[in-house]
């Protein structure tokens, strides 16, 4: 029983020990062929059905961002097509109604490295990566009668399905065209030319062909799906991954058995590794002369993914920073116009700093700085003018606030651009170190004249006032005039117009421009040039202050100075005044010929002559009938003095002669006054004898007894002075036949 038991034992182990072996071997056999089947890309984009089949001939969807393995056979459905990145950052479109097959990738720093590819059926338009511009590099692409072996370019195959094939190359993203060997049935033929096409049907030869318009275009329309593919954007990718999982599509990645959220971060981070290689990729094969592929994939990228690249580039290609930062300004990417990214914040200060602090390029730089103001949020434009603040204060030689606020005015006139009045306000904190750190020579005024030129009215007038304050704290300082001649200069090169009220400002430093010039050569020739350059309201403004300058300056004479300067302009320059603007300089000729003048102002004076065109007889003959005029207007003046002083002298006598009149009249009126006093005295000494010779009621006193007022022997009422009628009756009513006249006649 015992030997039993232990031989049970033995056999048991052995089962147990070819089980093992059984298992060990089948695991073997699946590594292996798990291994053998590499991952040599990503589906980057993707439109309509794409599935692959499997060594075992299974059909399997795929989703974006799947990976394609070595020996799948990937299809595309009559509506799906599909962009590929793979691991060498080749670039694949897959057209409609196609199928491709990986046979062999080999990507390592061994001395080989290889990619081989079939395509299928249908075409593909393929951008090389790694592999093909490697030295020790071989991709080669097959159809069913096509070899092609690719040195770095762009190109379209195609395979019909009547055994024909196509190949077209193309300039690829780098502004690069490299070549394709092409060989068929023993035949070969290198393709070098964008313009051509190669074909080959089953059994016949090679043939060259120039290209279509519509296969050109086709080549040309892929550079936008390489820039999607390429692009990072965390937020896109975030949410397709989140669909999938939805949808019940997303990879098992972290292989716990489970697909949730985990897998979208681990999913998340190879995706954006993937393209942060090719964005790579596309700095390392880029250059100042060709960025446009790379600005166009970082525009498309979003705001993060767009700094950590920028940073990458600082450190590893920084000639390109200034291309790429003014590719993405012309973009209006957020990246550059807004401030809300921290770590953006910080990568864009090395940036601008860099910028400013860069004097081998320094149009360039300013130009993009000014741009960025101009485009930007006020939280940026703050950031950018502390940037140029501080630089300002770092060098106070290098009026890097004066250029800013110049590129700037530039820029916003070209572009039309009129920045809002907090934006504005913060550009404008520049002004005040810009005029307080110019030194007064060419460069600077002009840079000072640009802003006054280009700008808008607020602008101007703060310009003016520095300019002003600065003047009044440096007596000896010729700031506005300079400015003034380049202003004039500006306007008259580049057709520019101030409006009336901006011309007004401007006019402000006219009048202590002209206080200040010297009779020197400089301020001479910079008069001249105001007047020659200007509009016929600022070269009156200057004439008629040269002009008062003289009058309290005899000894002064720079109305020669400056004329000599404009004839000197005129010439080298081959300036005309129109008449009225002639008519202004002619003031100064006069003032030239009536002033004192030695022997060599007298020199001057005649080489001014003999070149002006203006005829100097025609204004010494103003001058003298200016003079007879003056002369005429005087004693005619007199005459008119004088008989206004005899009319005066009339109007005196005939005023006193109407005064004696008057006296005499008033004599005869108190003459008059007294006689009537004297008959009204009289009268009332008569009427008050009558009134003794008459009784109460006014009847006389004596016979026949009249009454005074009818002179009658009755009253006004008709009664007599004994109180009756002439008919016998008194007021009572009674009668007396003596006073009635009827009974008395009868």
């Amino acid at each position: 029983m015992k030997h039993l038991h232990i031989k049970n034992h033995i056999t048991s182990y052995k089962k147990i020990y070819h089980l093992l072996i059984i298992s060990l071997i089948f695991q073997i056999f699946f590594i292996i062929n798990l291994y053998s089947k590499e991952q040599v890309g990503l589906i980057t984009d993707q439109k309509g059905l794409i599935y692959k089949t499997n060594i075992d001939g299974e059909q399997i969807k795929l989703n974006l961002y799947d990976s394609i393995f070595t020996d799948d056979e990937i299809f595309s459905e009559s509506n799906g097509t599909a962009t590929i990145l793979f691991n060498d950052n080749t670039s694949m479109l897959l057209q409609k109604s196609s199928s491709f097959i990986v046979n062999e990738f080999l990507l390592s720093d061994t001395k080989v490295n290889l990619f081989n590819l079939t395509i299928n059926k249908g075409g593909a338009i393929i951008e090389s990566g790694n592999i093909a511009k490697m030295d020790n590099g071989s991709m080669k692409i097959e159809t069913e009668n096509l070899t092609l072996g690719v040195r770095g370019t762009r190109f379209n195959i195609k395979s019909e399905l009547n055994g024909s094939s196509t190949v077209s190359l193309a300039i690829d993203s780098f502004g690069k065209v490299g070549s394709l060997n092409v060989s068929s049935e023993g035949n070969l033929k290198t393709l070098f030319d964008p313009t051509q096409v190669l074909s080959a049907e089953q059994g016949n030869e090679i043939i060259e062909r120039p290209a279509t318009d519509s296969e050109t275009k086709e080549l040309e329309d892929a550079t936008e799906e390489f820039i999607q593919s390429s692009k990072i954007d965390e937020n896109i990718i975030q949410k397709n991954l989140e669909d999938q999982l939805i949808q019940g599509n997303l990879q098992d990645a972290n292989n716990d058995g489970k697909v949730d959220v985990s897998d979208i971060n681990i999913l998340k981070q190879t995706i954006k590794s993937n393209k942060q290689e090719k964005i790579t990729f596309i700095t390392e094969n880029s250059n100042e002369d060709n960025v446009t592929f790379l600005s166009n994939v970082l525009n498309a990228s979003d705001d993060g993914s767009i700094g950590e690249s920028i940073n990458e580039i600082f450190e590893s290609k920084n000639d390109l920073i200034a291309i790429l930062v003014s590719d993405l300004s012309d973009f209006d990417s957020t990246f550059i116009t807004t401030s809300k990214n921290e770590a953006n914040n910080e990568i864009k200060n090395k940036i601008y700093n860099q910028f400013l602090s860069d004097d081998t390029n320094e149009d360039f730089n300013l130009e993009i700085i000014s741009k960025i103001i101009s485009k930007s949020d006020k939280e940026t434009i703050t950031k950018i003018v502390d940037n140029v603040q501080t630089q300002s204060l770092s060098n106070t030689e290098n009026n890097k606030s004066l250029k800013v606020l110049s590129a700037v005015a530039t820029f916003n006139n070209n572009e039309s651009v009129n920045l809002d009045d907090e934006k504005q306000t913060e550009v404008n904190r520049l002004i005040k170190d810009a005029i307080e750190n110019i030194k007064e020579n060419n460069e600077d005024t002009s840079l000072l004249a640009n802003i006054i030129t280009k700008s808008d009215l607020s602008v101007i007038e703060e310009v003016v006032d520095f300019i002003q304050d600065a003047e009044e704290a440096n007596q000896q300082s010729g700031l506005s005039l300079k400015v003034l001649s380049s202003v004039a200069t500006i306007q008259s090169e580049e057709s520019l117009s101030l409006d009336s009220d901006e011309q007004t400002e401007v006019n402000r430093l006219i009048e202590q421009a002209v206080e200040r010039a010297g009779d020197n050569n400089e301020d001479s020739s910079l008069l001249a040039n105001i007047i020659t350059k200007s509009d016929l309201s600022v070269i009156e403004e200057v004439v008629d202050l040269i002009q008062t300058a003289e009058e309290g300056d005899d000894e002064s004479n720079i109305s020669l100075q400056v004329l000599s300067s404009i004839v000197e302009i005129q010439s080298e320059e081959s300036i005309s005044l129109d008449t009225e603007e002639q008519t202004q300089v002619n003031r100064l000729i006069k003032e030239a010929l009536i002033r004192n003048r030695d022997e060599e102002e007298d020199e001057l004076l005649k080489g001014i002559l003999d070149n002006t065109e203006t005829e100097i007889e025609e204004v010494i003959e103003e001058i003298i009938n200016e003079e007879q005029e003056a002369a005429e207007e005087a004693a005619a003046e007199e005459e008119e003095a004088a008989e206004e002083e005899e009319e005066a002298t009339e109007e005196e006598e005939e005023t006193t002669e109407e005064e004696e009149e008057a006296t005499e009249e008033e004599e005869e009126a108190a003459a008059e006054e007294e006689e009537a006093a004297a008959e009204e005295e009289d009268a009332a000494e008569e009427e008050e004898e009558a009134e003794e010779e008459y009784d109460a009621n006014g009847f006389s006193f004596t016979t026949p007894f009249l009454h005074k007022d009818t002179g009658t022997e009755y009253n006004n009422e008709g009664f007599n002075s004994d109180g009756y009628n002439d008919q016998g009756f008194n007021e009572n009513g009674d009668y007396d036949s003596v006073y009635d006249t009827n009974v008395s006649e009868s």
